[in-house]
């Protein structure tokens, strides 16, 4: 009995001195050097207090193959790996740290956004979505930003561009240009037919009300597509 408690007290300070040491390295020079297992290893320490997290980390890794496709699992598919519903909490915050990350850091950084920085912009409002989603963007004449936000929600599949909550929209922020954008969870980037005619059908309804919209923008882990920049707005 007396043998138990000792070799357990052991075994504490043996991994509570490891997880200060692994703590102290990413303190020290970040997570460059460090091996993918350690950082999940690290990772699991916030949501897993008094259990050995090694092991589970490379549980996890084999099982999903990347830190990324592990953060992007189903909720379901987590509970079924035995992960605590703190963990996954934890986990599924993550991407959403991210984009939060990302869009505070743009936000107003631009008064007078190019193309470009657009596209940065409309990037960052899609890390960690694994379903279809819309985004516009609207500027006002000097274009500044005006409004920035996800507008629809879809499957993974796809997800129906309404063309009319849109101009509402931009109405009342009294926008002069517009920029819509959508992400391909599958990983393509290359426009569908229907893509192509909704923006089509969208670069109408926005002249109809003399807004101009400047770019539609598909979004996938590949990077983006701009229909701006590839020649398809010459409509």
């Amino acid at each position: 009995m007396v043998l138990g408690k000792v070799l357990g007290a052991m075994e504490t300070n043996y991994h509570g001195g490891h997880r200060e040491r692994l703590k102290k390295r990413f303190l020290n020079d970040g997570m460059e050097h460090m091996e993918k297992q350690e950082i999940l290893e690290m990772m699991l320490f916030f949501s897993i207090p008094r259990r050995d997290t090694n092991a589970l980390s490379h549980e996890l890794l084999n099982k999903f193959g990347s830190i990324s496709t592990l953060l992007d699992a189903p909720i379901d598919i987590l509970r079924q790996n035995g992960l605590s519903e703190s963990t996954i909490a934890y986990l599924k915050m993550i991407p959403d740290l991210c984009r939060l990350y990302m869009e505070e850091k743009r936000e107003n950084r631009h008064t007078n956004l190019s193309l470009t920085s657009i596209a940065e912009i409309v990037q960052s409002k899609f890390i960690g979505r694994t379903e279809e989603a819309v985004l516009l963007m609207l500027l006002d004449s000097a274009r500044k930003s005006l409004f920035c936000e996800i507008v629809n929600r879809g499957s993974v599949n796809g997800c129906e561009i309404y063309s009319r909550k849109m101009l509402e929209i931009a109405i009342a922020n009294k926008a002069a240009y517009a920029i819509i954008a959508h992400n391909h969870p599958s990983g393509s980037l290359l426009p569908s037919k229907e893509d192509i005619l909704t923006t089509r059908e969208l670069f109408k309804a926005f002249s109809t009300v003399k807004i101009e919209l400047l770019d539609h923008i598909i979004v996938s882990n590949d990077g983006f597509f701009s229909f701006r920049e590839t020649g398809f707005m010459e409509i």
